[in-house]
């Protein structure tokens, strides 16, 4: 296969993809523990008959928009790293041999080749 990229491009686009990785890693990472902080303090609130149990529902709310604000981040995470593990598969031999390995395993669980077909037609 001919290549377009020179060593030292593709070596810069392996650099990239492990840095987009990285950085949605550390992203999901404080999410995670944010959420966890909100819905301890619901159960704190929840449990309490305090006055503080008016702030309940802003907590909640701000839990829910954490939660589609991480759905989002996924689903853009998931169009950028598909779109690079499609150009290093591309350019990349190592990568697309491991790429195959994985999807001929039997640890995968889901592949879009996999997909079941409904038997319901509407």
């Amino acid at each position: 296969m001919e290549s377009n990229y020179t060593s030292e491009q593709i070596e810069r686009l392996w650099q990239y993809r492990n840095s987009v990785i990285t950085i949605f890693n550390n992203f999901v990472n404080s999410l995670v523990v944010t959420e966890s902080v909100l819905l301890a303090v619901v159960g704190m609130l929840s449990s309490s008959t305090s006055p503080m149990s008016e702030i309940k529902t802003p907590v909640i709310l701000l839990g829910f928009l954490l939660t589609l604000l991480w759905m989002y981040v996924q689903a853009k995470q998931r169009f950028i790293l598909q779109s690079l593990k499609d150009v290093c598969a591309e350019y990349l031999p190592e990568y697309r041999k491991q790429l195959e390995l994985r999807q001929n395993s039997a640890w995968k669980l889901w592949h879009p080749s996999r997909q079941v077909k409904s038997s319901l037609h509407f």
